[in-house]
């Protein structure tokens, strides 16, 4: 619980510093994306790092602000609950949340949307070959 309150910290203090002290579009995008490129592909872990949705989860709140990020999560959270599998989630949600940045953001925003959902894409292969095999675990949600 704690790394992953840490992990979206890594992603939202860098867009937070990017939105308050650059004004391009594009340098703002990329202050943001870095931080999921750099938790995905560690240096001091030899390239293999976490699969970058919490990261990018905090940045992107962040970049459009908490009001959209929270209209926007709860469709995380019924892709979450339907299926019941956390992989799935974190795999649809940044593609789906890349075409609403399009539709209601900035360009600089979908690309960023669609840069981040493809690396979490290929961080996420193993779980995606699990999920065709049928054998990705669920989440239990007994309280």
């Amino acid at each position: 619980m704690l790394s992953g309150g840490l992990d979206i910290f890594k992603g939202a203090i860098p867009s937070y510093l990017a939105l308050n002290y650059l004004t391009n579009g594009w340098q703002i995008i990329g202050v943001s994306l870095l931080p999921v490129f750099g938790h995905i592909f560690p240096v001091w872990l030899k390239f293999k790092g976490g699969r970058g949705a919490a990261t990018f989860f905090g940045a992107t709140a962040v970049l459009i602000g908490p009001k959209f990020f929270s209209l926007f999560f709860l469709i995380w959270i019924l892709i979450l609950a339907l299926s019941k599998i956390m992989s799935l989630a974190n795999l649809l949600f940044p593609w789906i949340l890349s075409i609403l940045l399009f539709i209601f953001f900035p360009f600089p925003y979908f690309i960023y949307g669609i840069l981040a959902a493809s690396l979490i894409t290929f961080a996420l292969r193993e779980n995606i070959k699990r999920l065709r095999q049928g054998v990705e675990p669920r989440v239990s949600f007994r309280w």
